[in-house]
């Protein structure tokens, strides 16, 4: 199997994030048979969601792992009102998007096998946010469960840790409130999409993380 062409060490670039560009974007990841190496090696090269569904198949064949097939099923993809639209939401939310080529994208993920191409945010991160510890548990917690996770968070907390972890309940829950509590930094990990938030009781807590964390 030819491997796909992605730099290792990618010089962090400055994409312009607009909504034809996020809109391209989306038209791309959904384009047959592209996932996310295949994606990523793609915008790697290009640089742009949009110059790759605008090259042509022999610029498109150029990249290491994309075949006539899959270059003329490329071609055949189109930006959708639907696609637009979702981009359209996005910034109108002021959410937070980081591309993987762009410098304010974690750096660490980025090496991973299959990075996401975008991430979603809204709140803010700070430099001492990579001093991080990440506490997850079971959603069915005991008291002791419970009473453990607040000590271990406020001790962390007070030495200067931001606490990681996904807004479920249980556990989750628990290190997310007592971090605030506590004036520590917290940061939810959402599995649900950053426009659906679950469980639903969390909401507010959610919006509480997003000033804080």
């Amino acid at each position: 199997m030819e491997k796909l062409w992605i730099p290792s060490d990618i010089i962090p670039l400055k994409i312009d994030l607009t909504v034809d560009e996020l809109a391209a974007t989306y038209a791309l990841s959904e384009c047959p048979k592209i996932g996310v190496q295949r994606c990523r090696a793609l915008l790697s090269k290009f640089h742009s969601a949009e110059t790759v569904l605008h090259s042509s198949l022999n610029q498109l064949a150029d990249v290491a792992g994309i075949r006539e097939n899959l270059a003329k099923a490329i071609r055949r993809c189109e930006v959708t009102e639907a696609h637009r639209e979702k981009a359209r939401k996005v910034r109108e939310r002021e959410i937070h998007v980081f591309h993987f080529l762009n410098s304010n994208y974690p750096e660490r993920l980025r090496q991973i096998h299959d990075a996401p191409v975008l991430l979603y945010s809204v709140g803010e991160f700070k430099p001492a946010d990579d001093r991080a510890i990440a506490i997850v548990g079971t959603r069915s917690s005991s008291k002791y469960g419970h009473d453990v996770t607040r000590e271990l968070v406020q001790e962390l907390v007070h030495h200067g840790f931001t606490i990681v972890s996904g807004l479920a309940r249980g556990i989750d829950t628990e290190a997310h409130t007592t971090a605030l509590d506590a004036g520590g930094r917290t940061v939810a990990v959402l599995g649900s999409g950053i426009d659906w938030i679950y469980p639903r009781e969390n909401t507010e807590l959610a919006r509480k993380i997003a000033n804080q964390g």
